[in-house]
């Protein structure tokens, strides 16, 4: 899955089923997709990868074709493999069933540690290696971040945000509105994620 780091360089990546602002949970269908939001300068585009319909990638924000079309073929380049494609749809099943799962424990601490590991899966399926991968405020209590502007209360309304010190991933799970994963290297972006 190494080459599927390439989709999130410069990027974040999540993972819905509902159409924005709409603020319902995550869901099986069609509507399933891959949301990517550019983290360049000078360009706000993001695009859809459907993952369990079969629709073409739906651009917003577009004015460029020659962009869309580099984001195309980096996409195209990422899932050129049948194997990659298969093993990424296997284990993006996986780690919702894993997280759909969790929702219903009581327990917050049973729960939190099931949405760990739901992060964990879910960064693996971009090629990540989640070794030292734990809750943000697990982070800050250790001093591995230690700019305030860097780092606010990792649970915002119930938005759990994981991260890899070696890695410097940042995943983010809404616990309170189960509505999408998030993936990325930008701790702002990820958080500001819609």
């Amino acid at each position: 899955m190494e080459l599927l780091k390439v989709i999130l360089k410069n990027q974040t990546i999540g993972i819905d089923s509902h159409t924005k602002g709409d603020n319902l949970p995550l869901e099986w269908g069609k509507a399933l997709h891959l949301h990517k939001h550019m983290n360049r300068k000078n360009t706000n585009v993001e695009v859809l990868i459907y993952i369990a319909a079969d629709r073409d990638l739906e651009f917003r924000n577009s004015k460029n074709p020659k962009e869309e079309a580099g984001i195309v073929n980096e996409i195209k380049r990422a899932f050129k493999k049948k194997k990659i494609q298969q093993d990424f749809v296997r284990g993006f099943y996986e780690t919702l069933d894993t997280y759909m799962i969790g929702l219903q424990i009581k327990d917050e601490q049973t729960r939190i540690s099931n949405m760990l590991n739901a992060a964990k899966r879910f960064a693996n399926l971009f090629g990540i290696e989640t070794n030292s991968f734990a809750c943000l405020d697990y982070f800050k209590k250790k001093g591995y971040i230690k700019k305030d502007d860097d780092y606010k209360n990792n649970v915002e309304g119930r938005k759990y945000i994981f991260y890899d010190k070696n890695e410097k991933i940042y995943v983010r799970i809404d616990d309170d509105n189960p509505t999408s994963f998030i993936i990325g290297y930008n701790l702002n972006e990820v958080k500001k994620f819609d």
